[in-house]
Order: C-alpha cells, then sequence, then structure tokens
C-alpha cells in the first residue's frame, strides 16, 4: 500500500519537531501542549494529532498532484493527506501563499513554514539549506532517479520441429543421399572384406550380422566411435575415400550450422 507507516510516522515527527514547536505563531494550531504530552509519554505518537485543524499550504503547479475539478481538490497530495487525516484524526484546509513575485524559493519556504502547519508541493528538491531549516522529507513518495530497465525475452511456446532443428543445415535430399551413401559403403566394404578381415568379421563371411555390423561401423566413421581395418587394397581405398567424404559433409554441416546460428 502506498501508505506506508514510515510516511506517516514522519509527518507526524517532522511537525511536532520542527514546525508545531513554534506553538502560536501566525495561523499555526497551537500544540505545544500536545508536544508536552508525547515526550511524557501521556499521549501516544499516533494520537498527536487527533482532533486538530491544520492549515496546508500548497499550489497547484502539477495535475498529477494537485488540481481542482469544479469546487473539489483532486491528485496525489489530497489522497495523501486524506490518508492521512483518516489515519491520525485531524482536519485540515488547503491555503495558497502567493507566488507571483518569488526572488527565492528557499526563501519563500521558510517564510511559508512560519505561518502554516505544514507546506507541501509533493515535489520539493532537497538541498543542505532547506534540511538546515527543517523543509525535507527523509520519507519520500517520488523517485526521479535513472533506473536501467530492460524487455525481457519472449518465451516460446514448445513447437515439435524445435527437436529436429539439427536437421536444418542440410536439405531433405541431401540428408536422403548422406544416409544411402553411408549404408552403401557398410555394404560394400563386406563384399571386399568379408572372406578376408578376420579382425572386422571374426566369424567368416557367412554370419548373418556382418551386414548390419558393416553399416555399423560406417556410421562409427562418422562419429569417430568405430571404424573399419581394411586388410585389402580395395577395402583401403574405400575406406580411405569414404573418410575424405565425411570430412567434407562435417565441414559443410558446421558451416551451414553456423549460418542458421
Amino acid at each position: 500500500s502506498i501508505w506506508c507507516e514510515g510516511m506517516y510516522r514522519w509527518r507526524l515527527q517532522q511537525w511536532f519537531a520542527t514546525l508545531l514547536v513554534q506553538g502560536s505563531l501566525g495561523s499555526h494550531t497551537y500544540l505545544c501542549d500536545r508536544k508536552k504530552q508525547i515526550a511524557n509519554g501521556s499521549l501516544s505518537m499516533e494520537d498527536g494529532l487527533k482532533g486538530a485543524h491544520l492549515q496546508i499550504a500548497t499550489g497547484m503547479w502539477n495535475p498529477t498532484f494537485l488540481r481542482q475539478n469544479g469546487g473539489k481538490f483532486e491528485g496525489l497530495e489530497i489522497d495523501l493527506l486524506d490518508e492521512l487525516a483518516r489515519r491520525a484524526g485531524f482536519t485540515y484546509e488547503l491555503t495558497f501563499p502567493n507566488t507571483t513575485a518569488v526572488e527565492s524559493w528557499t526563501v519563500w519556504l521558510q517564510e511559508t513554514m512560519a505561518v502554516a502547519d505544514m507546506v507541501t508541493y509533493s515535489y520539493w528538491t532537497i538541498t543542505p539549506e532547506r534540511m538546515s531549516l527543517g523543509a525535507y522529507s527523509p520519507y519520500g513518495f517520488l523517485d526521479a532517479g535513472l533506473v536501467m530497465i530492460t524487455i525481457p525475452p519472449e518465451v516460446k511456446n514448445f513447437a515439435l520441429n524445435e527437436v529436429f532443428s539439427f536437421l536444418a543445415p542440410f536439405s531433405p535430399a541431401v540428408w536422403i543421399s548422406f544416409i544411402g551413401l553411408t549404408i552403401l559403403t557398410g555394404l560394400a566394404f563386406q563384399c571386399l572384406e568379408a572372406s578376408k578381415n578376420t579382425d572386422d568379421y571374426p566369424d567368416g563371411p557367412s554370419r548373418l550380422w556382418n551386414g548390419p555390423i558393416s553399416i555399423v561401423k560406417s556410421v562409427g566413421h562418422v562419429t569417430g566411435a568405430a571404424g573399419f581395418r581394411p586388410k585389402t587394397w580395395a577395402g583401403k581405398i574405400l575406406v580411405t575415400s569414404w573418410t575424405w567424404s565425411v570430412l567434407l559433409i562435417l565441414s559443410a554441416y558446421a558451416a551451414n550450422l553456423a549460418s542458421f546460428l
């Protein structure tokens, strides 16, 4: 809630400590007796302004803070004062001091504080000189400082095509050709080496699983997880041409993937 307890307590303390101590000067509301009661503990701070009628000096500079709508005042100042009055149990009326011939706003502020219970305008600049007069608010509600912000990234809903985005660098025709070439290379190596290569085919050329094993080893050349160990010159030439093809395909895939990123 905007009506924070800190702001409420500051208003009370500020009036008692810097303004109301002057007692009956000008049109001040006489509250010196209440100040003494608060000091000796016979009156609580929350009840210090109960039943009082205060003169609030202000002005209409910005419609956000204070504006007149017909015969009624509106704005942030009125909202704050109404809530403070409700909590503390006082009433108030607004006064509008003359601001047509102001040479120094600090002097004007000091003179106005001498004849009013409270001076507002909502957005006074706090300076050391004004602080020495007691004209400052330690609990402000308007901060004009710069704050860095950023627009949060848009969260997209899950899409199935994102799962297969790794296929994007190559067209479907290229992928089909690459898969077919991998299978054909494995089967070709089996035909050339199965009867003479006991390292890759320890059970001889007639084993049923020689074909799938050859295809797996052909795929292993692509990932680097497995490979052929040719014994014949024909097998060596086949493996050399296949490894060179794998190098070119992987290089092309990496280059296209970088362009997508």
